[in-house]
């Protein structure tokens, strides 16, 4: 494995390379260890107990927050852990923490299976099924952590376990939905595959921002006539082309349906027609076919590369009357023409067995900041952060795969009885502390929000 402590020559190039965003964070562990199997990460356990780090474990680096990068201690990557292989028959998975959504699913759709990864094909499904996973036909299939079956984990005393509902069964509850905190390292993931879609059909509206709340409005009290096919997401104000186009913000609605047939997937998007302001969209795509790797193309338009990106977010089940003032509040005070709001209707999602996973609630609020400037980060950090802490009294809790736990930290995306139970299971397998807890940031940042408190 290579072991580069702070100071050595290739230190600062380690550092910035585990940071997907191009946001690249003032924080510095004191070692970087980059494992290349699943003894290089026992080594490195063995190596934090020996020293007093901390660990703090990082997969592919997508989190927009970077909240794995932390001051002092060790970051444990993981990154170069690509395991896949795929049981056809089974309709399993078995992958490595550094493989991303779209490895899997290029994969599994060749031999006619799917996963319900992130709409991104760059995220890293193990951040993305140990945070929750709201994914591709999530009604249909599950959040990603409903189809994680096991994991094989390093634990505090660098020991290699199997976790599964019937053996080493806290481990494998607590990586459904709790990852950020799981008190060991996890080398594989066991995946519950599912039959390719025979249908995917996509619909993409813009509207102007003038009958945002209007459409927004319709949108909710249409929500629980949805078809569990339907996915509907909601951007504003937001360039429809994605970031670098040269174009005005608008409202975009992207509604894609998976469903067993072509006219399950065109009644499920037929509902979306009957907007009363439909006559002013200026885009009017309706039930488009796509596959997998044309849904990915898509959103990766949306949120490339090449930027730099923060996160926060609420899940609340308000009502329009509650959340509108809130919105209309932080679009009035957004930075840019690049940051904007994305939500994420639907009722609540099936419920995940085993798991961790506690956050409920029928809209998923997401403040994404966008910018390209370093001058601009702590505007951006502050719009995001802002909002999301104003609208905690609307929220029933917070996804954390889309948090911003350094800036706001947050114990809300897990239920208080869930909670609890989670520091139970850390104290009796992690005693000493060897891993990091959820919320991190450096002493100058907590001295700070203090201060600001």
């Amino acid at each position: 494995m290579r072991i580069d402590w702070h100071g050595d020559d290739g230190y600062e190039e380690a550092r910035q390379a585990a940071v997907w965003n191009l946001r690249k964070p003032a924080r510095y562990p004191e070692v970087i260890v980059q494992a290349d199997n699943e003894n290089d990460v026992i080594d490195a356990v063995r190596l934090a107990r020996e020293k007093n780090l901390k660990i703090k474990v990082r997969g592919t680096g997508h989190n927009r927050s970077a909240s794995f990068l932390v001051d002092g201690g060790m970051l444990l990557n993981l990154g170069e852990l690509r395991e896949l292989s795929i049981d056809k028959d089974a309709r399993s998975a078995v992958i490595g923490p550094g493989i991303f959504g779209g490895d899997l699913n290029t994969e599994a759709v060749a031999r006619g299976l799917f996963f319900p990864t992130a709409h991104e094909p760059f995220v890293g499904l193990g951040g993305f099924a140990m945070t929750g996973g709201y994914g591709w036909c999530v009604r249909r299939h599950g959040l990603g952590c409903a189809n994680l079956r096991a994991i094989d984990v390093v634990t505090a005393d660098g020991e290699l376990i199997h976790s599964d509902d019937d053996t080493n069964p806290d481990f494998v509850w607590a990586a459904r939905g709790g990852g950020p905190g799981l008190f060991g390292a996890v080398v594989r993931f066991h995946l519950d595959l599912h039959p390719l879609p025979k249908a995917i059909r996509l619909s993409n509206y813009v509207y102007p921002m003038d009958c945002w709340e209007e459409v927004y409005r319709w949108a909710d009290a249409l929500r629980p006539s949805f078809s569990r096919d339907l996915e509907l997401y909601v951007s504003m104000p937001r360039k429809p082309g994605g970031p670098a186009a040269d174009e005005p913000v608008a409202m975009v609605l992207n509604a894609t349906a998976m469903s067993d047939s072509d006219e399950e997937a065109l009644a499920a998007l037929e509902i979306l027609e009957h907007c009363p302001v439909i006559d002013r969209a200026t885009v009017r795509d309706f039930a488009m076919p796509k596959t997998v790797a044309e849904l990915f193309t898509f959103s990766d338009t949306l949120q490339p590369a090449g930027y730099r990106y923060c996160l926060d977010n609420i899940v609340t089940s308000a009502t329009p009357d509650a959340l509108v003032p809130a919105l209309s509040t932080a679009m009035a005070d957004i930075p840019n023409n690049l940051s904007h709001i994305l939500a994420i209707l639907w009722h609540h999602p099936p419920g995940v067995p085993n798991a961790a996973w506690s956050v409920h609630g029928t809209l998923h609020v997401n403040l994404v900041g966008v910018w390209t400037d370093d001058a601009d980060e702590e505007a951006n950090l502050r719009w995001a952060t802002e909002h999301a802490r104003r609208m905690e009294p609307l929220a029933s809790g917070t996804y954390v795969g889309e948090a911003e736990l350094v800036e706001r930290p947050t114990l809300t995306f897990l239920s208080p009885e869930n909670y609890a139970r989670y520091e139970k299971l850390r104290a009796k397998h992690d005693p000493d502390g060897v891993f990091h807890p959820f919320t991190v940031g450096s002493e100058e940042r907590a001295a700070k929000r203090e201060a600001l408190a």
